[in-house]
């Protein structure tokens, strides 16, 4: 065997290498799972597991009020929604869910939004503009990650 083209010597070399990195620049704790988080919530291709509308789509909390708020669960996950007006019209989303939300996307006919999340369930949507939405999650049950999503609703 030749040890100068990917033999022994080139492994201890590659080794050394990795251990002195893995020293001077540690991957950061949480980012692996952050990472799957961000790629399974991307992946458009996948089906989501669907929620379950619980209650409140229908009407607003009080007559002419725009603010909402929207409730989904299905057996093992749930989340509440809370949708508030701001100056020129535009849209604040303040979700919490259980179990907590490692990344969350709201997407809508032709926009995206990435959420802004806390790490306790909580995470939420500046800036969305009014018209029917979707949120699509990633949460971590015990038997690994899982991807939830509402259905389709108007704010």
């Amino acid at each position: 065997m030749n040890d100068h083209v990917g033999g022994a010597e080139d492994r201890e070399l590659l080794d050394a290498l990795r251990a002195s990195w893995e020293q001077a620049d540690p991957v950061p704790a949480g980012l692996a799972d952050r990472m799957i988080a961000a790629v399974a919530v991307d992946d458009l291709s996948r089906e989501f597991a669907l929620l379950s509308l619980v209650d409140g789509a229908q009407a607003a909390v009080r007559a002419g009020d725009e603010r909402r708020t929207l409730q989904f669960a299905d057996d093992d996950a749930e989340v509440l929604l809370h949708v508030s007006p701001t100056d020129g019209g535009a849209r604040r989303i303040d979700g919490w869910s259980r179990p907590a939300v490692l990344a969350a996307r709201l997407a809508q006919d032709d926009a995206e939004w990435a959420a802004d999340t806390v790490g306790d369930g909580r995470f939420s949507f500046e800036g969305v503009a009014a018209g029917r939405a979707q949120v699509r999650m990633v949460v971590r049950q015990e038997e690994g990650l899982r991807e939830v999503a509402t259905p389709w609703f108007d704010m």
